[in-house]
């Protein structure tokens, strides 16, 4: 009985950081709650993207598996931005600009009317833009960099960018 009892604790210990959150693997995105994601952002001065989801989103999901695991998304939302995720399925109110919002009240808010939901805000929390549904890896580079470089203050569109038809400054 003893031994066990030591195979589901060595088990446990060997499962848990898999499992999301703040015991996330090394070289996963490290995501933060929306409050202590806020404070790096503003302290660091960087943009903030935050994953809106559940767990019986389907398309959440694949998200998190393929483009979220992707090594590149990795290093540039870990140079570039705070990532910050926000569970849809808790009711748990949490603080925004002085007010306690429940994470359905916070979601529209911003905006978001389905999961997932990619939400860019600048390093004090003001909305850039909201994308809607499931993005792939490769889409989500360029795109992490249009937002880094800041095309959109200059008033290029994601698709002049892409085309190279516009410079955003060799920011």
């Amino acid at each position: 009985m003893r031994m066990r009892v030591i195979i589901v604790v060595a088990a446990m210990a060997a499962v848990l950081p898999w499992c999301g959150g703040q015991g996330s693997p090394k070289g996963a995105v490290q995501w933060k709650s929306y409050e202590e994601g806020m404070k790096i952002a503003r302290s660091e001065k960087k943009p903030a993207v935050i994953d809106f989801y559940a767990s019986w989103c389907h398309w959440c999901v694949v998200m998190e598996k393929d483009t979220f695991a992707d090594a590149d998304v990795v290093k540039k939302l870990s140079d570039d931005f705070v990532p910050i995720k926000i569970d849809m399925e808790s009711t748990k109110p949490f603080p925004v600009d002085g007010k306690s919002l429940r994470p359905a009240d916070f979601a529209a808010m911003m905006g978001v009317r389905g999961l997932p939901t990619i939400v860019f805000v600048d390093k004090n929390g003001d909305l850039i833009t909201q994308i809607p549904g499931y993005i792939k890896a490769d889409t989500f580079l360029p795109l992490l960099s249009y937002i880094k470089s800041e095309c959109y203050l200059r008033h290029i569109s994601f698709k002049d960018y892409l085309d190279k038809k516009a410079d955003c400054g060799g920011k």
